[in-house]
């Protein structure tokens, strides 16, 4: 594979460099996307007033009556009213083989004409460009046999109703097929592709070239020429330079290839771009002097991702992107059209696709069609998934006007061709704001509530909460609510989409504390000397943010907790103060505690015995208990005498 170098800096190297991953469509501070344009506000900070979002008015289903085993639009060109020219093939059961098939659609998707063209067992058409007198020139191959792959290169001239004006056909070796076709200033034109030698019956890919021809208006050759390189080389589209040149792109063995090539049809430079696996160019629009170019690499990040480079006229690389988004159980995506905005980026259509290794080999399951925004730096501006339900393959997209675009391909699961028009539009950015109770956390259960959240120029139709910081949107509603159940900070954001798809996103940082809780207590009397007294903390003490799991007793003022229980009971035989403290353990283990100083006054005798012993003090004693006690010390010291 080539090695090119940028100023001083190996390409290869470079194009690693540059190329970054958009898998999940996110991006740090700004915008990111998903359906439509994001804003993102942290705190107060709020993200742009308005985007450009995606919108589509019609999309239609074109076929022929009958059964159709296949029908696909493989390119499409804007006719300067609005209408688009759409060029294909088609299958029918009623037919053998398949026919060249173009058909015109006006600006509002109603199908205007459709013609067939069959020359052989297999015709298709790949690439089709406008005339000035309003008509279009459609290029394509033809192969007479299924058993052989001879292909013919067909270029067709078409009248504005659909009427052949002119038509040729090229074979410049064995095999030779037209994969793209750009109008050039003179009212020529030029038609690129691949030319191969065929050996038993079958394509030698080591032969295989890319090739082009220049034709006038009645297809007639100006000069033919080939671009080659060790190993194969293919051209599948191009797009006319600033300076007459036209720049063609395609695949180099298993690198991307862009090439310009000048109105003698000398090829001026050549230049790859890619990595270590396969990577392939699919087509080219130029737009205010920087090239975009679409395809897909299997290169950078893991497995198939679509893929976005663009570039000088000169053949510098500005920057490389690669995208991948999520949807159902796709894990590739590849970008197969790009088209030029008004401001200056850029919009590709691709596909998504599951894709599955084999032993020797991969296979493709074709999911659904997206359609993606760049702006001229390259930068992801919004996604939008386009006629899923049916598995779209998106081939083409083309400008048919200011903000507006027409997408054209096949369906996987219907056969028949599809067109829909796509829109951009301006859309106020909606404005997610939130407020939560109670306004300072602790370890409980807390409310969300979006309610405040407005759009202005519509309704919001979604909110969804990323409670846990995590990152993963879990939990959806206008309101919400969670229990915390550590302390620290918590970063919750909500998103909220309104009904263009555009999304904004607010976040804000919480601090989550504990309270610890309150121990307070009381008693049922009067502390005396030798009467049973109880303390009772259960309706007393609370936790603010939780409940209270223990209650623990230090009665004697000695530092140890020696009795649990909401409510205890003590006994205390001197007279005087007396230290007693609670600790209150709430249901996270927080603790707390509260000191009274109780004064016990003298009771006299108790029961007729005399005075307690100084110093006694018994917990929780029934008073049954202290009596019998009190008589056998009496019967003790009767003895003694």
């Amino acid at each position: 594979m080539r090695e090119d170098t940028l100023d001083g800096i190996d390409r290869r190297a470079f194009m690693r460099r540059a190329t970054v991953g958009v898998a999940g469509l996110t991006a740090a501070s700004g915008t990111t996307a998903v359906a439509g344009q994001t804003a993102t506000a942290t705190g107060n900070e709020q993200g742009p007033d308005n985007v450009t979002v995606p919108t589509s008015d019609w999309s239609e289903s074109v076929s022929v009556s009958g059964n159709t085993s296949k029908a696909v639009f493989h390119d499409a060109a804007s006719l300067g009213d609005g209408s688009v020219l759409l060029a294909g093939e088609l299958d029918a059961f009623s037919t053998d083989g398949t026919d060249g098939w173009y058909a015109r659609i006006g600006s509002d998707g109603g199908l205007q004409w459709q013609e067939f063209i069959s020359e052989s067992l297999y015709d298709r058409f790949d690439g089709v460009a406008p005339t000035a007198d309003g008509g279009a020139v459609l290029c394509g191959h033809s192969t007479p046999d299924e058993d052989d792959s001879s292909t013919t290169a067909v270029f067709v001239r078409v009248d504005e109703m659909g009427e052949v004006q002119a038509k040729n056909t090229f074979q410049h070796r064995d095999s030779t097929a037209a994969h793209a076709v750009v109008a050039l200033e003179d009212g020529e034109f030029l038609v690129v592709g691949e030319d191969a030698e065929v050996s038993w019956y079958d394509v030698d890919t080591d032969t295989t070239n890319g090739w082009m021809v220049r034709v006038d208006g009645d297809g007639q050759e100006q000069w033919e020429q080939t671009v080659q390189r060790s190993g194969y080389l293919s051209l599948t589209g191009a797009v006319s330079g600033t300076d007459g040149s036209v720049f063609a792109i395609g695949r180099a063995g298993t690198d991307g290839l862009l090439t310009k090539i000048s109105s003698d049809g000398v090829v001026e430079w050549q230049q790859t771009f890619g990595g270590s696996e396969y990577d392939e160019f699919h087509d080219i629009a130029l737009n205010d002097d920087v090239l975009g170019i679409a395809g897909y690499t299997d290169s950078y990040d893991d497995g198939r991702n679509g893929w976005l480079v663009l570039a000088t006229e000169s053949g510098e690389a500005i920057t490389s992107k690669t995208f991948s988004g999520e949807y159902e159980s796709a894990n590739g995506e590849t970008a197969r059209a790009i088209t030029g905005t008004p401001d200056g980026g850029f919009i590709t259509a691709g596909e998504f696709m599951k894709v599955e290794q084999r032993f020797l080999s991969s296979s493709y399951t074709y999911l659904g069609g997206v359609l993606r925004s760049f702006s001229a730096s390259g930068d992801h501006r919004w996604q939008r998934i386009h006629d899923a339900n049916r598995n779209s393959r998106p081939l083409s997209v083309v400008s048919t006007g200011e903000n507006g675009y027409v997408v054209a391909g096949g369906y996987v699961e219907n056969a028949s061709g599809y067109v829909s028009d796509l829109r951009v539009v301006e859309n106020e950015v909606p404005v997610p704001e939130f407020e939560f109770s109670p306004s300072s956390p602790g370890l409980e259960s807390v409310s969300f509530d979006a309610a405040k959240s407005t759009d202005g120029d519509g309704t919001i139709e979604s909110y969804e909460w990323d409670i846990d910081g995590d990152g993963t949107f879990e939990s959806t509603g206008q309101t919400v609510t969670h229990e915390f159940t550590d302390e620290g900070d918590r970063r919750v954001s909500l998103r909220v989409t309104d009904d263009r798809g555009t999304t904004a996103t607010k976040s804000v940082t919480l601090t989550v504390d504990n309270e610890p809780p309150r121990p307070a207590f009381g008693m049922n009397r009067t502390a005396t000397a030798g009467t049973p007294l109880t303390f009772y903390a259960g309706n007393q003490t609370v936790d603010p943010d939780g409940d209270v799991a223990t209650y623990e007793w230090d009665l004697d003022g000695d530092g140890e907790y020696e009795a649990e229980g909401a409510q205890v009971t003590a006994t205390y035989n001197e007279t005087g103060p007396h230290n007693v403290t609670l600790r209150a353990v709430d249901d996270v283990g927080e603790m707390a505690t509260n000191t009274t100083t109780v004064d016990v006054r003298d009771s006299g005798l108790v029961g007729g015995f005399g005075p307690l012993l100084p110093g006694w003090a018994t917990v929780a004693v029934p008073l049954g208990t202290m009596l019998a006690y009190a008589l056998a010390q009496r019967k003790t010291d009767e003895s003694e005498d």
